[in-house]
């Protein structure tokens, strides 16, 4: 079942639109016991893939290349910068970037969800709360094992915190000894929960 809600636009875009809302998002330690399940792969294994997979897009993107993946479909950049006229009248980019990765799906994907349910969502969760280190620690304790390999993003849905606070825990944490700081490829950080907890 997926929940929707509507919310109502001002400006140029003005009217009542309906938008999806995620409870919560599954994480790669998620689909990666899922898959350990049904194959002879274990958690390592497709952790390490999927980090190996991450690096080749990006390498592959920089490289002038759209990415197509059999089965999920395609990842290609969205440019953004200044276009500025130079003395003689040319057109020339400044401050070029690439602002954002899209994503379009196969059609097979897609047609993957032509029988899915819908439910007006009846309120929203609020992730203003706070924790302390203890409690912080208890809980990744009870969601989690030594052995799993956790993102930012995993330990914010167990904790159900801000983002913001999460990186600040996430710190205090590793601060504490309470959980080991694993680099693993460029700009993806994994944690493990010490053993002796």
């Amino acid at each position: 079942m997926l929940n929707f809600d509507f919310f109502n636009a001002t400006g140029a875009c003005n009217g009542t639109y309906v938008r999806a809302i995620t409870s919560q998002t599954t994480n790669l330690n998620s689909l990666a016991h899922n898959i350990q399940d049904t194959t002879s792969f274990t958690i390592h294994d497709i952790v390490g893939i999927v980090s190996s997979l991450v690096n080749e897009i990006q390498h592959e993107i920089s490289d002038g290349k759209a990415v197509h993946i059999d089965g999920l479909g395609y990842f290609y950049p969205k440019m953004a910068g200044k276009i500025v006229n130079d003395a003689k009248g040319k057109q020339k980019l400044s401050d070029a970037r690439i602002e954002t990765l899209r994503f379009m799906p196969e059609k097979g994907l897609k047609q993957m969800f032509e029988r899915q349910k819908f439910s007006k969502i009846k309120e929203h969760t609020n992730k203003g709360r706070s924790v302390s280190v203890e409690e912080a620690l208890e809980i990744l304790q009870s969601k989690a094992t030594a052995e799993m390999l956790l993102n930012v993003s995993d330990i914010e849905q167990i904790l159900g915190i801000s983002k913001a606070a999460t990186y600040r825990m996430t710190r205090k944490l590793v601060e504490n000894d309470c959980l080991i700081h694993i680099k693993h490829g460029r700009g993806i950080n994994l944690y493990q929960l010490q053993n002796n907890f």
